[in-house]
């Protein structure tokens, strides 16, 4: 299973819990219900870390909830699991090199090989 389908489930299985519907959440994010269906089922590539944070925050959870594998897991936000994929700490890289460039432009913030 990789990192979005990991997502979509987690975002589905807390909206089901706090009892919101598709539609609602859809609404709020400014997609329609056929993309949170594809957010949801994992078959959205391009779901972006602010895109992830509205959701969170949306729902009453964490970032890093929405993130974690393991499902069994409460969603309380002091019960945090770090079990992240190598897949999102590259996107969470990304997005931070991506604010850098914009605060200290000029300045590179890209690792070079040794």
């Amino acid at each position: 299973m990789n990192s979005t389908e990991i997502i979509g489930r987690n975002i589905k299985r807390i909206r089901e819990q706090n009892g919101i519907k598709q539609e609602m959440l859809a609404k709020h994010l400014g997609v329609g219900k056929s993309r949170m269906s594809q957010i949801e089922n994992g078959d959205c590539e391009e779901l972006s870390i602010k895109k992830i944070e509205k959701i969170a925050i949306y729902l009453k959870t964490d970032f890093f909830v929405l993130t974690q594998n393991d499902t069994n897991r409460s969603t309380n936000n002091n019960d945090i699991s770090l079990n992240i994929s190598e897949h999102m700490i590259q996107i969470l890289a990304d997005e931070i090199v991506k604010r850098m460039d914009r605060y200290f432009p000029g300045i590179s913030f890209r690792a070079t090989p040794l």
